[in-house]
This record gives C-alpha cells, sequence and structure tokens, in this order.
C-alpha cells in the first residue's frame, strides 16, 4: 500500500491525503503510512462513522445514518433501520454507484429508507428466506480447539454474509461462524463470543472482534474453480487452515 501511495506521487506533488480507516493495523503500518498521509484510525467505529465525525463534525442527521450504518458493518444490528440499508445494499448487487447515489439521496432528504428500498428489500425477501433454509442444511459443525465452529459455503449475494451468520449462529449456538465466500475466494468470520480477528490476523486478514475475514490464498487456479461451483475439496482446506489459526491464536474470549 505504500509503494502504491508512493508510485502515485500526490504525496511528491503537494497533495494533502486524508486516510480514514477503522481496521486493526499493525503499530509499524500505521507509522509507515503516517508518514505519507493524515490518519483517522478508530477500530471501535465504521468507516462511515468516522467520515462523519471528520467531515461532518460527528453531528446532525449524518451522524445519525452513521449509526445505521455501523450497526450493520460491526455486526450489532441494534439499530431500527441497519438491517434495511445493509439488504437494500445486497439487493443492489454490484452497481455501487446506484446505492451510492441512493444514500446520498437519503442524507439530502433526512431519511434512513424510501419507498424504493422498501420495495427492493421486500422483493429480496423469499430468496433470502429460501437460501438460508438451503444453507442450514448443506452447513458442518465441528470442534476445532474446543470451540464449536459451523462452516458454510456462500455462493450470491443474498443474503449477506452478516445476515447468513446471525442465522446460523441462532440456531446452532456455534461459537464461531465460517463463511466462504466463492466469489471472492475469501472467508468472513463471525462470533460474539470470539475475537475473530485474531484469527483473521493469523489468516493473513484482519477486522474487528466480531466481524473479520481474510483471503483465501489458493492460488489463480484453485480460486477460478471455487468460482465455478467446481469441487476441490475446500471444506476440508479452510477446516486445516482454521484449526492452526484458532489453536495458535490467545486470549479471544471477549469480555
Amino acid at each position: 500500500m505504500e509503494e502504491t501511495l508512493r508510485k502515485s506521487k500526490l504525496k511528491e506533488s503537494g497533495t494533502n491525503i486524508l486516510w480514514i480507516d477503522h481496521h486493526i493495523w499493525s503499530t509499524e503500518w500505521i507509522d509507515e503510512i503516517g508518514k505519507l498521509a493524515k490518519l483517522h484510525i478508530d477500530t471501535k467505529n465504521c468507516s462511515a462513522k468516522i467520515t462523519s465525525k471528520v467531515v461532518c463534525g460527528g453531528t446532525g442527521f449524518s451522524n445519525e445514518f452513521s449509526e445505521a450504518i455501523c450497526s450493520a458493518d460491526l455486526w450489532r444490528f441494534d439499530h431500527p433501520y441497519a438491517s434495511w440499508l445493509y439488504r437494500y445494499v445486497a439487493a443492489c448487487g454490484k452497481r455501487y454507484s446506484r446505492v451510492l447515489n441512493k444514500f446520498f439521496d437519503l442524507l439530502r432528504s433526512r431519511n434512513f429508507i424510501d419507498s424504493e428500498v422498501i420495495e427492493k428489500v421486500k422483493n429480496t425477501m423469499d430468496i433470502e428466506l429460501k437460501l438460508l433454509k438451503k444453507y442450514k442444511r448443506s452447513m458442518t459443525l465441528s470442534d476445532i480447539c474446543g470451540y464449536k465452529v459451523a462452516l458454510l459455503l456462500k455462493k450470491s449475494s443474498i443474503p449477506q454474509t452478516s445476515i447468513i451468520a446471525n442465522y446460523i449462529s441462532s440456531i446452532t449456538n456455534a461459537d464461531i461462524v465460517t463463511i466462504i465466500n466463492m466469489e471472492s475466494c475469501s472467508l468472513s468470520l463471525r462470533s460474539r463470543r470470539v475475537n475473530v480477528q485474531k484469527i483473521a490476523k493469523a489468516l493473513g486478514g484482519g477486522g474487528h472482534p466480531q466481524a473479520a475475514g481474510a483471503r483465501l490464498r489458493l492460488g489463480i487456479i484453485r480460486c477460478s474453480l471455487l468460482r465455478l461451483g467446481i469441487d476441490i475439496g475446500i471444506i476440508k482446506l479452510v477446516k486445516e487452515l482454521l484449526k492452526r489459526a484458532i489453536c495458535s491464536s490467545t486470549c479471544m474470549n471477549m469480555r
């Protein structure tokens, strides 16, 4: 990342770089990036909340809206509109500009949701319920280093990772829910009891105590096969990766 910034020559041209982040990084990384950009790091909030604070002063409706975003992003879901906004993003697929424009419209009108958001989310609920039942049947439960771990393959954008994890956690009482994202060749980890950020870090990733993730370093060929839905023994492979990461991590239980 530092090399990317250096190559851009933004700093050398006199451009001021503002870097807003909410992930947990090493001190060395922070020190290096701090030489090139003005950093605003807050690991207890999501990026929307930090941006609202830095850019808008952390007051007004932008702050309230960012609270709803954080509620979903940090896997708290303690805001009444969090699940609506979260589901709307997934319903739009990869049309990110559409999501951004809609959120800007909502901010301007000082509304959390509108008729379009409600309609789009309602239209995806039947799909979500059917797929949740399918994931219930296909998931596996394993004891890994004393932790009850639920593991499953995710093939579509709906339902979102955190919706699936919340559902699987509630019906299995698993300590950790691990979701293999076939499209992105990555792992998503969720837990309300275990600091999954430490597990993700051991896997080369990062995130937050309750919600974290990491790339699956399988190489181009195996990742391509995974995206195509071809069996490459991914469940067994991920179990081995988790075993090494969980067993090597310490003080994972959240108080």
